[in-house]
């Protein structure tokens, strides 16, 4: 045997790499497993059946939480946006999302990362506009949440500083987002109308307007809007 066959057989994966990945390949299938009859076969060489439940259906236990679980997370994480769009939607997207970004990470605090990249290609969106800056804006929350602290200022050391030597720069723990819309002020009722409401009552979409957001964590959270008349609010997260 030559060393590229050695080294071949060495890379094949072994039987508990075989039933990893076909536990991967079906946690990800939209369809329920026991309508297969096919993959109900094939689940019992691979799962032990239970006093009350067969291989397939055990299977589908786990398919199931997957998608509970991993859209449950992203209603967590971005409830401005799973708000506009509402249920059906919402489904629609974060189904297709799933499908194209699979979890990769151990933790669910990184499912979402590409989430605001997925939605701006998604221009079958309604108010497609509003759901790309929602999306930004969320993750930047999601982002400077976990974010470490900045040091705090020293008043008497800066006091000290040359007005001329001064520099600024961003700190670790904060976001720029550049929006369409008001999305900061349109939030939070965009993430109350994801849960049932009276018939008719709907939150009115936000004027176009250009909005930059600054987001620190911990600290101050500053929303300067750039209208006909400029100004600046900041106020405590």
């Amino acid at each position: 045997m030559t060393r590229l066959e050695d080294e071949d057989r060495a890379n094949e994966p072994n039987e508990l790499d075989r039933i990893l990945l076909f536990f991967a390949e079906q946690l990800g299938k939209r369809r329920a497993l026991p309508k297969d009859a096919a993959l109900s076969e094939r689940a019992r060489g691979v799962v032990c059946a239970s006093g009350r439940l067969s291989p397939v259906e055990r299977l589908e236990i786990y398919r199931e939480q997957f998608w509970l679980r991993h859209t449950a997370s992203l209603v967590e994480d971005f409830p401005g946006l799973s708000g506009i769009l509402g249920q059906g939607p919402w489904q629609t997207l974060i189904e297709g999302y799933l499908d194209a970004y699979p979890p990769r990470s151990f933790t669910l605090r990184d499912l979402g990362l590409d989430l605001p990249e997925y939605v701006a290609a998604q221009h079958w969106l309604p108010e497609h506009a509003l759901c790309r800056d929602m999306a930004r804006l969320e993750l930047a929350y999601l982002e400077i949440f976990d974010a470490p602290d900045a040091v705090p200022l020293d008043a008497a050391r800066l006091a000290e500083i040359p007005e001329e030597a001064c520099r600024t720069r961003a700190s670790l723990c904060t976001r720029r987002c550049a929006c369409s819309r008001s999305t900061t002020q349109w939030r939070p009722c965009a993430s109350s109308s994801f849960s049932p409401k009276p018939a008719g009552k709907k939150c009115p979409s936000p004027p176009p307007r250009l909005n930059i957001y600054c987001s620190i964590a911990t600290t101050y959270r500053c929303s300067i809007s750039s209208s006909a008349r400029a100004r600046t609010r900041c106020s405590r997260p």
